[in-house]
């Protein structure tokens, strides 16, 4: 159905964006199954409560990855440049905010912080969907899938 698949995301002080992007092989029906399956997706989060084991395998592999990255010394460096630069957080005031600090606060998210921001950022009115394909999709089919 699709060759690739990725989510990311962008965070500012005031704005930020979750960006899921697949590459799909351009028909209609491969498309309108992607989007179908991603918006069951993000309904699941919004509905049901994500298990223990998912919130832990997720804390583990994010500050897994940070500690690998932490070992570089541009992965620090750039990390220090987006806390200043988005968040203005340096030299303003004097701010305690360390790598170790980092992964302390991604250890104490909890079940219940996945429910309530899935429940804030997923929902028809903040979504923007962009097709990039030979093949024309009505929007009102579109907009029939994108039913949060």
């Amino acid at each position: 159905l699709i060759y690739n698949i990725r989510c990311s995301y962008e965070d500012y002080s005031y704005v930020g964006a979750f960006i899921i992007q697949l590459g799909t092989f351009g028909d209609i029906k491969s498309t309108k199954k992607c989007i179908d399956i991603i918006i069951k997706e993000l309904k699941d989060l919004k509905t049901n409560q994500i298990s223990r084991e998912e919130l832990l395998d997720s804390i583990n592999y994010i500050t897994g990855n940070f500690k690998i990255n932490e070992e570089d010394s541009e992965n620090i460096a750039s990390f220090y440049s987006e806390l200043i630069l988005h968040r203005n957080n340096i030299g303003k005031k004097k701010l305690n905010y360390t790598t170790k600090n980092y992964i302390s606060n991604i250890k104490k998210v909890s079940i219940e912080d996945i429910y309530n921001i899935s429940n804030e950022i997923f929902k028809y009115n903040k979504c923007n969907l962009s097709i990039l394909s030979k093949q024309y999709i009505k929007k009102t089919e579109i907009n029939n899938l994108l039913n949060f």
